[in-house]
């Protein structure tokens, strides 16, 4: 539907029988313009929302501003059940709840769509030079770093990548050595991944560090189909959202 009212002139007809039909959702959004750097593999392995993100990974809180759902709905999950400014006159700070109010952040993270992710890696770089896997956004991030900052990393995917990379630009190694504009290579990311304490209140959610300028209380993340972005490691509090 998009690309037939972008046309010229837009063929009418068309619209007005897609519109029409059952399966069509008309609030479904579809990608923009990447302003933001973002490549197909950047696009396809972005965690689809927050649910997906290690967010109690430091690194990976700072790095990931972005997700891919195309939900007209979606909004960034709040990491705070109550914001310390907004306490009620005479109740302590210290005695305020402060723990990641969304239960699905603290869900496993499924793996049933790994599969799909590699058989779409050997489609695209079937069709693409291996380069665009060390291609970077305007945050330093490669589609390695998205993939490492899932709750779970598609290891099988990762390793895939990083054994094309190697075939065709023997002289790259994005894994180890691309670091991204708050200085964390994908390796580094995954391995926080692995080992970050999941489940309680994180300190550095409220950092007050300057890199961004997040919304109170939320994860600072954004789609990255004008959907929503993810915004992390900047001023209060995070919101989230997707590329």
């Amino acid at each position: 539907m998009a690309s037939i009212a972008y046309c010229t002139p837009p063929n009418l007809e068309a619209y007005d029988i897609l519109v029409a039909h059952l399966a069509t959702d008309v609030w479904l959004r579809t990608p923009r313009a990447p302003r933001r750097k973002h490549t197909l593999l950047h696009i396809i392995y972005l965690p689809l929302d927050d649910t997906q993100l290690n967010v109690f990974a430091r690194s990976i809180f700072r790095s990931v501003h972005h997700v891919r759902t195309l939900s007209s709905t979606w909004r960034p999950t709040r990491l705070r059940a109550t914001c310390p400014l907004l306490h009620r006159p005479g109740q302590p700070v210290n005695l305020i709840q402060r723990t990641a109010e969304d239960p699905l952040l603290l869900t496993p993270q499924s793996t049933s769509f790994f599969a799909a992710q590699l058989e779409v890696a050997t489609y695209v770089l079937d069709l693409c030079s291996s380069s665009i896997i060390s291609t970077t956004d305007a945050y330093g991030n490669s589609a390695l770093h998205y993939l490492a900052a899932y709750q779970i990393p598609n290891q099988e995917l990762i390793a895939y990548l990083r054994a094309r990379e190697q075939q065709e630009c023997v002289d790259l190694n994005t894994w180890k050595e691309a670091r991204n504009t708050w200085g964390y290579t994908a390796e580094e990311l995954c391995q926080d991944s692995q080992t970050a304490v999941k489940g309680r209140h994180m300190a550095f959610w409220e950092d007050r560090d300057g890199s961004d300028d997040g919304g109170e209380g939320s994860l600072g993340i954004n789609p990255c189909f004008g959907c929503g972005r993810m915004r992390g490691g900047g001023r209060g509090g995070r919101s989230r959202g997707a590329a």
